[in-house]
């Protein structure tokens, strides 16, 4: 078990290292001079947070309904089951917690006009 779970955490350090905002290279904002640049990279990685989070509370959804559907077929135990029930709600709350974080950080950056990833804006002629 210990093993399975290096290679998971392992491989997912590569998968948030793959997701990390161009940001970074400051070709986009112009470093971190201003203030707004600086608070546009908190943002970037904020939203890269959010994502990784949200798919690791999904993974926490999937795992209690596999051991509470996996339980209740077999006849587990009562503790099997709760342990499922309650793998299930912190997976939902964590759904929910996360979508508020997300809609309040794009509430943010659309009222202070903070830079929120996308496509960049090309250049007119």
């Amino acid at each position: 078990m210990k093993n399975i779970s290096k290679i998971l955490f392992g491989s997912s350090g590569l998968f948030v290292l793959s997701l990390i905002p161009s940001s970074f290279v400051f070709s986009q904002y112009g470093g971190t001079d201003t203030v707004e640049g600086f608070v546009d990279i908190i943002i970037d990685l904020l939203f890269v947070l959010v994502i990784v989070l949200l798919a690791l509370a999904f993974l926490i959804f999937i795992w209690g309904l596999a051991k509470f559907i996996l339980a209740l077929k077999s006849g587990g135990s009562d503790e099997d089951i709760k342990n499922g029930k309650r793998l299930i709600v912190w997976g939902v709350i964590a759904f929910l917690v996360l979508f508020s974080l997300s809609s309040i950080l794009a509430v943010i950056t659309g009222t202070f006009d903070f830079y929120s990833g996308g496509i960049p804006f090309l250049p007119e002629l």
